[in-house]
């Protein structure tokens, strides 16, 4: 993967910019905090699940709420109402996994195809890493997952569900279009096998476990992350093979 940050005078709008704010050429960085607490807070804390416990500052006891009140007010013009569903202009339009991949790695090809030099520079591309919630899969107990796997899967033929072979057939059709090579490291089968490399159970918990999931480690062992060092190690060593002798 890679990332290139270019700053330029002229700013045009991205292709899939839906609308004008006022005053185009207002700077939105410019500006001041004012309290509004009609429109703020966006959320209430606990109404999102996605917030990690370290950041839960009402949930810990802090006694105030007045820092969730305070809206930026550009000088010249206003941002635009956040949420993207709240916004009536923009029609939404759901559309299948394998062809919302295969816009983005389309888009993706065009930038590489207009940015990058191939006598200066090498694009390399990481496949999806795999999970290992099922374990009747890969023919484990019907209830079970990752926890207490000792030994990778031997079965050379073994795909999970935590995976999807109509991505990486995405992935295959658009980058053989580049005129740009771009080097894809394909980590996702070889991961596979490894459902003996998950952290599991055992990490760092950020909350207190319950009696429940302590007498059920299934229930909290984490089959998406990896041990370290690991498996993740091949991983770098298969990028070292492909940078320096492939």
């Amino acid at each position: 993967m890679f990332l290139e940050v270019r700053v330029e005078k002229d700013i045009h709008k991205v292709p899939f910019a839906i609308g004008k704010i006022e005053g185009e050429e207002c700077d939105v960085f410019s500006g001041k905090w004012v309290r509004d607490a009609s429109t703020r807070p966006l959320y209430e804390e606990s109404e999102c699940p996605y917030i990690q416990p370290q950041i839960t500052c009402q949930e810990h006891g802090r006694p105030d709420k007045e820092y969730q009140s305070w809206r930026w007010q550009p000088h010249g013009c206003s941002l635009p109402r956040q949420g993207s569903f709240h916004e009536e202009k923009k029609e939404i339009v759901e559309i299948e996994t394998e062809e919302a991949y295969r816009m983005a790695m389309t888009s993706m090809v065009n930038w590489v195809q207009s940015n990058m030099d191939p006598h200066k520079t090498r694009v390399f591309f990481t496949s999806m890493s795999p999970y290992h919630e099922k374990s009747i899969e890969w023919g484990g107990e019907p209830n079970g997952n990752c926890f207490n796997e000792t030994k990778p899967i031997e079965d050379p033929t073994y795909w999970g569900t935590g995976s999807r072979k109509g991505i990486m057939q995405v992935i295959r059709e658009e980058f053989d279009k580049s005129k740009v090579p771009i080097s894809f490291l394909n980590i996702t089968q070889l991961s596979e096998y490894r459902k003996d490399a998950h952290t599991a159970i055992y990490k760092k918990q950020w909350s207190p476990l319950t009696p429940q999931q302590l007498a059920n480690p299934t229930s909290y062992a984490d089959c998406v992350h990896w041990c370290l060092p690991g498996l993740q190690d091949t991983w770098n060593e298969l990028l070292y093979t492909k940078l320096f002798y492939v």
